[in-house]
């Protein structure tokens, strides 16, 4: 979970393994999977323990009976949209095509993340560029202009 809580990081983090599972509960509900085996199939493509913690809980919530979106609504790991997008599934009867509905959302959100990033860094990393080549110049060349200073003395 300490990954999670990073400011910047653990929203990129977050919503990459949400991504992940997503896709993969898309890819194993629609090839006849039930939630239940997809769950626990899915929760091998998480990278992060405490949310294959939660999936495994969930999964043991919807094994009792209980509803998908109240299990997504009790584990707090996860963001909250993907369950209130699970309601609406459930109240449609299309649980599957949320799943993919919800994948390519978060797909798109870590594209957004990861175009505005770039934007951020770049500036920044043009200055840093821009400081080294700066040093580079001056440390490679104060001593070439020492060395013909002392030559251009000498010939006096």
């Amino acid at each position: 979970t300490f990954m999670l809580k990073i400011p910047v990081l653990g929203k990129s983090a977050l919503y990459t393994e949400s991504m992940n599972f997503l896709f993969a509960m898309d890819t194993l509900t629609g090839s006849g999977y039930s939630v239940e085996e997809a769950l626990d199939e899915a929760s091998h493509v998480l990278k992060n323990n405490a949310l294959k913690k939660a999936v495994m809980k969930i999964r043991d919530r919807i094994i009792r009976g209980d509803a998908l979106s109240e299990a997504f609504y009790e584990q707090k790991l996860f963001p909250q949209r993907i369950a209130q997008w699970i309601v609406i599934g459930e109240r449609s009867g299309k649980v599957e095509q949320v799943f993919s509905q919800l994948s390519k959302y978060y797909q798109d959100e870590i594209d957004k993340w990861s175009t505005r990033l770039a934007s951020w860094i770049e500036p920044f990393m043009i200055v840093a560029i821009g400081i080294f080549l700066i040093i580079f110049v001056i440390l490679f060349l104060l001593p070439v202009f020492s060395m013909s200073g002392n030559v251009f003395r000498s010939i006096k």
